[in-house]
């Protein structure tokens, strides 16, 4: 899949358990994220921001916590759905 003209390479996430992010993409002051019901949205600097951004790419490689993260802080605000 490309976003934003980038090859992206989908990391899994949740290692089976139960979780609304299935999956991540580390993009350069990016993430895109892939739920459960298929649908995926790209989080950039502008929305939501440098500091969430690296706050979910952080939870995302350590593999828990994103799912929280962006139910907690994130919601609705995201650069756009690609998916």
């Amino acid at each position: 899949m490309h976003l934003n003209g980038v090859q992206v390479a989908w990391q899994k996430y949740g290692a089976g358990r139960d979780t609304g992010v299935r999956a991540y993409a580390l993009l350069p002051e990016a993430i895109a994220l892939k739920f459960s019901d298929g649908s995926v949205y790209l989080y950039d600097a502008v929305a939501p921001g440098r500091v969430h951004v690296r706050a979910m790419q952080r939870l995302a490689e350590r593999g828990s916590g994103l799912t929280t993260y962006v139910n907690q802080f994130v919601r609705e605000r995201y650069a756009g759905r690609v998916a």
